[in-house]
């Protein structure tokens, strides 16, 4: 008897296969996620639950084809258990699909999108922009981009700097 699947895993295959948004990653962590999966079990919602709000993270994932019933679905569960279906960083990918199963969008705020060089060339005679770009020379700070999936040693030092942010008086988790 082949054993069963968790609902974590199935959702990370699934993320494997239909690739996504960049926030993807935050569908699985941290590891504190309920999943709703499709009847054909080709697409999920992740999500949590807090006072009665089902807090789901992003777009649901998934075969596209899926996605429409399963939107539809989730809002009869969570009518069933008394939840109020919320989604946060979603994108106009199924705009039309939220519509569909009574989903209202509402923008509360937006990823900025800065041309680097741009920025460069008009900041660079600021004199508050070229102080805090000698500060950082000065204490040899530096910065890397890291896409994922991340490696665990690099995932044990952020979280080393988080917890070293926490214990600082009146700091909590974002």
């Amino acid at each position: 008897m082949k054993p069963e699947v968790s609902d974590y895993d199935r959702a990370r295959k699934l993320l494997d296969i239909y690739r996504g948004e960049v926030d993807d990653f935050f569908k699985l962590w941290p590891p504190d996620k309920l999943f709703y999966f499709s009847k054909d079990k080709k697409a999920f919602i992740s999500y949590g639950v807090r006072r009665n709000v089902a807090i789901c993270m992003g777009d649901p994932a998934g075969a596209e084809h899926s996605i429409k019933l399963l939107l539809k679905d989730f809002g009869e569960f969570c009518s069933e258990h008394q939840l109020k279906p919320a989604f946060i960083q979603t994108t106009d990918k199924y705009r039309e699909s939220y519509t569909a199963a009574g989903l209202h969008s509402v923008l509360i705020g937006a990823d900025a999108v800065i041309n680097l060089d741009d920025f460069t060339l008009n900041t660079i005679h600021n004199k508050y922009f070229r102080n805090l770009v000698n500060r950082y020379h000065k204490n040899h700070f530096s910065f890397e981009t890291s896409l994922p999936p991340h490696n665990k040693k690099l995932l044990a030092e952020l979280k080393n700097v988080s917890d070293s942010w926490l214990t600082l008086p009146h700091r909590k988790e974002w």
